[in-house]
């Protein structure tokens, strides 16, 4: 089978994609996988701004640049690519398509399409997404800048607002301010690494703990290069807490926990 893979949406959607498509190449050796990262608006950088080539024998990734048949279809483009697609692939997996039917939905076919937010098959991948994901050397002096003295004391809390509802609903404020009180019951000299995307939460939290909260300065336009890579900074710097306390319905918390193999708490 010949897989195309075009992941979207946004980063850690992104890399959950490839990781999943790189998981099924572990599985299925024989399988001819391409993985295509397409700029938008929600995630407005190439590959190569974020992190190094995928290491060792892993498919590497390719900027979708000139293969129009393999760009989403929209009303912007007459929905000519999809078009174009039927005269090039088998089948076509997307958004919507449940994940755990991917092997039976393709089955038979020889060149298949994949477009996806997330992970689209069974399979999990083997390796610590941190080993496979390198950012750039740019990007790691950052991360290391911020994460060098933390000698394992350092929490991290990902509080996700803005437009996600059910973290909002479900993992309210008060509910940080439980777990900050808890862990300092414990121990006095923890401190905490605050990733969020909204920097009156982090406001709060710095007037509440004083110096106990750590938080760096973000762009946090995902429309944006630089606003791409503060987000790849931050999910590093969450990911190389000693455990993360995260929001619901979050793939950022997930995917920091995932980076390092570290616990989660959502």
């Amino acid at each position: 089978m010949h897989i195309t893979l075009v992941p979207y949406a946004g980063l850690c959607n992104r890399l959950n994609a490839i990781a999943s498509g790189l998981a099924y190449k572990e599985k299925y050796p024989e399988t001819e996988l391409v993985i295509l990262w397409h700029k938008r608006w929600h995630c407005n950088c190439r590959f190569g701004d974020l992190f190094k080539q995928l290491p060792g024998n892993f498919t590497p990734v390719h900027e979708l640049v000139t293969q129009i048949k393999d760009y989403p279809g929209t009303w912007l483009n007459l929905n000519i690519p999809q078009k174009l697609r039927f005269l090039w692939y088998d089948y076509s997996f997307l958004p919507g398509f449940p994940a755990d039917e991917f092997e039976e939905l393709s089955k038979g076919k020889n060149r298949v399409y994949v477009y996806k937010d997330n992970r689209f098959c069974r399979e999990s991948i083997s390796h610590s997404l941190g080993k496979l994901f390198q950012p750039t050397d740019e990007l790691q002096k950052r991360i290391d800048d911020v994460t060098r003295n933390w000698n394992g004391m350092v929490v991290g809390l990902h509080i996700r607002r803005t437009d996600n509802k059910a973290a909002i609903i479900h993992s309210p404020m008060s509910y940080f301010y439980e777990v900050i009180e808890k862990e300092i019951k414990k121990d006095r000299q923890t401190r905490f690494y605050v990733a969020s995307d909204d920097e009156e939460v982090k406001k709060d939290l710095r007037q509440r703990y004083g110096d106990k909260i750590i938080t760096i300065p973000l762009c946090l336009k995902r429309s944006s290069v630089q606003g791409m890579k503060d987000a790849v900074v931050d999910l590093y710097c969450l990911g190389s807490t000693s455990r993360i306390y995260g929001s619901v319905k979050s793939t950022y918390s997930s995917f920091a926990a995932q980076l390092f193999d570290k616990e989660i708490i959502v």
